[in-house]
Order: C-alpha cells, then structure tokens, then sequence
C-alpha cells in the first residue's frame, strides 16, 4: 500500500497536537480579522508616527513641555476614560501607557526638571523596534490625539483595505498596482499553538505578459527587516527583475523566496482545464512512491489515489495507468532535453520534475540547504531555448539572494508572474 509520505505524517501528528484551522479565508471571519488587523500594523505604525510628526509641526509645543505632573494626570485620565484601551504602569523614574491597539503602543513618561518627557515606541517595551520617538505635544495635545486613537487608526485602517492595500506600497509603486489580498497559511510554518500567519499579497503591472509579484508576512517588520527596508528590497528587486523579463518566454513564472520558517508562497493565480490540479496531485503524489522505491503498487492504491482527489468520475483506474506512464515517459524526455541543453550547468542548479511544470532552482544541492533561492517554473510547452542564458539568470538570482540576505530578510517572496492562460500538456 502507498505511505504517507513525510508532509503527510507532520500533516497527521499536527491535527493530534492541536485544533489547526485549515478553513480557508472567509470562513473564520474573527480570527481573519485578527490577521489582517495583525497584517496591517506595521503600516499603521509606520502611518501614525508621521501623522504626528506632522501635528506637532503644525502645532509647535515651543521649548518648553507640560509640567511632569499634567502628563501623569492625563495617563490615569486616559486610563479612567477606557481601561480596555489604556493601561498605566509604574516604571524606575517614571510611568509607562500601553495602548492596547493594533499596532501596539507604548509611552514612557519621565522627568526632566519639573516638566515631562514623553517617549513612543511600536511593540512591546524594552524589545528593539524599528520605530521610537520622543513626542514634542504638551499634555492637553497629547490627551487631544490619544483620547480618540482607537477611531483615527480605525479610520486609516479602513481606507488601507476598501482601497486594496495599494497604499502600503511604496509610492513609486502604487500606479502599477492591480490587485492584492490577504493570504493565509502560505508561509512554511506554524506557530506553537498550531496556528498559520496571515500575509499580504500584492501584484503590479510589470510587462505586457508578467506581473511583478510580492508576498510577505509582516511579523518580522521589526526590528530587521524594517518597512523601509523591506521597501528598499522590493524597489530594488523590481529592477533586477525587469532584467529577467527581458529573457523568460512569457508562461515562465520566475520566484524568488526563502525556504526556511519563515518564507512564504506566492498563491497559484494561474488558469488550468477542470480537473486538472487534482490530477497533478495523484500523479506527483504516485511518482513520489515509485521515486522512493515502492514497487508493490496495486489496484486499490490507484482506486484511493482517485478517491482521495475525487477523480472517480473522471478517471478510470486503466486510464489513469496509462495517462500517467505515458504522461511521465514524455515529461522525462523532455527533462532529458533540458539537461543536455543546460549540460555544463547541471552542477549549478537543480531540476525537478513535477506534472504541471518542471521547476529549475537556480542553486545546486537544493534538499539540503534552507536558504533563500530563486527558481523558475516552466510549462512543458515551453521553448527550452531561453535556457541558454542561463549564465545571465544565475547571476540575476544571485543578486536578489544577496539583496533580501543583506538584512536578513526571510519573509519576502518576490517575483515575476505570467499574467495569462497557461498552456498545459494532457
């Protein structure tokens, strides 16, 4: 009988540890929104800190701030007016406001003198982040802002999502911006209690055949890789991959993600014949089997393998044998091809065959490094002879693994996504 195989196993031992929510988007719309609430608070943060810099411009406070004790009044004030919202606590020298909101807030208060320093920082205090500042408002100022901050990051919140998250892109950005989402359960791992990480998934125009595709999980945006970093990294890659698509047919996608924890997928938006993904998963799910060695595969091993991706009604279980043998045969000629063409190359990259597409990862050795890497995916139909600039890809990928490696970011996948129908082999 076919084994589960190692993802499957994990797969098995998860739903035993924990109450995994696999319902898609949409389903769960309390904890969804806890993601995109979570998706959206650095941007939020990011917002807001300029927001204020730009009040206290607007209002200059002079040289002078609030007695100490005006401040302190306003903390317990804040907290009175809602504890849900506030909570006030004793710090050396000094008081803390956490502002229970997301993004979280915190503002230390500390003496100078007789009067006052306020200080704001995004997170939890005494954990580095990439934002902190000290607040030039006077006491009254400040309760003014802080009073109604649950409804002005509501409002900026809600314009970020009926405008489609355009505007947590970089400016130069937001012209070519055609749709994004939110995303769950695309990035590579779980967290302890057995939930996945919500992210954010954007395309933009990019060439008449691809998009230019970004993808992240926005947990990590502090302290390194920051928002501004992170921008920086995809204006940069944006660049690099306008180079690409000046040599990938246009049914070649071209990615480029981290493998490890903390990588995400891009969601497969590409338009296949009915049927036809649950037929790539008994195909790749039976080579997988043979791959590995299992040689006493038997008929109640095809008639499960079309059950379980409900192909019953579409597939007998002689016609699949024969469209998967003959499937394969010309799949591997194909691969054969390819190889002789990339002959001088081989111990550059890695090839892996899959039914829809073959995948060529641009790093040699790929099962056993969990890095970042930058692979292609390429129809079968595809003429194989872009390949012969493979030596201008190789160093393409090398530029984008040094570029997000540089400051350590592992949640960013960007890449160039084919905008149209793709052509399948039967």
């Amino acid at each position: 009988m076919i084994k589960a195989n190692s993802n499957e196993i994990v797969r098995i031992l998860s739903d035993s540890l924990f109450n995994i929510d696999y319902s898609p988007l949409g389903m769960n719309k309390k904890r969804d929104k806890r993601g995109l609430y979570s998706s959206l608070q650095h941007f939020l943060a990011e917002w807001f800190f300029r927001w204020v810099e730009n009040f206290e411009k607007e209002h200059p406070m002079g040289k002078v701030s609030s007695p100490y004790s005006e401040y302190l009044s306003v903390f317990q004030k804040l907290k009175r007016k809602n504890q849900a919202l506030f909570k006030v606590v004793d710090r050396n020298k000094g008081k803390l406001l956490y502002v229970n909101e997301t993004p979280r807030l915190v503002i230390s208060l500390q003496r100078r003198g007789k009067g006052g320093i306020l200080k704001m920082q995004e997170g939890q205090y005494r954990i580095e982040v990439s934002r902190h500042r000290e607040l030039h408002l006077s006491a009254k100022q400040f309760y003014k802002i802080f009073s109604g901050i649950d409804k002005l990051l509501e409002q900026r919140r809600k314009f970020l999502i009926e405008t489609g998250f355009k505007y947590t892109l970089p400016h130069a950005f937001q012209s070519d911006h055609k749709r994004a989402k939110l995303t769950k359960n695309m990035g590579h791992s779980m967290w302890g209690d057995g939930s996945f990480a919500y992210g954010l998934e954007y395309r933009l125009k990019m060439t008449d055949t691809h998009d230019f595709g970004i993808a992240h999980i926005t947990d990590y945006f502090w302290p390194s890789p920051s928002i501004n970093e992170f921008y920086q990294n995809i204006c940069d890659a944006k660049t690099i991959l306008m180079e690409v698509a000046h040599i990938v047919p246009d049914n070649v996608d071209f990615i480029c993600s981290h493998r490890d924890d903390c990588g995400v997928d891009f969601t497969d938006e590409r338009e296949y014949p009915d049927n036809y993904l649950a037929i790539c998963y008994i195909m790749n799910r039976l080579k997988e089997e043979i791959d590995n060695g299992n040689n006493t595969i038997c008929e109640q091993d095809y008639s499960e393998l079309l059950n379980a991706a409900d192909l019953e009604s579409v597939l007998t279980v002689e016609a699949f044998k024969k469209q998967f043998h003959d499937g394969w045969a010309y799949r591997e000629h194909i691969v054969k091809e390819t190889r002789e063409l990339l002959r001088n190359y081989c111990d550059l990259i890695t090839i892996e065959p899959k039914w829809d597409c073959l995948n060529i990862y641009l790093l040699p050795n790929r099962n056993h490094v969990w890095t970042r890497e930058c692979g292609m995916r390429i129809p079968y139909t595809t003429n194989m002879e872009f390949l012969s600039n493979i030596q201008f890809l190789l160093y393409k990928a090398a530029q984008l693994t040094e570029l997000f490696d540089r400051n350590s970011d592992f949640e960013t996948t960007v890449g160039l996504l084919t905008n149209g129908p793709v052509k399948t082999l039967e």
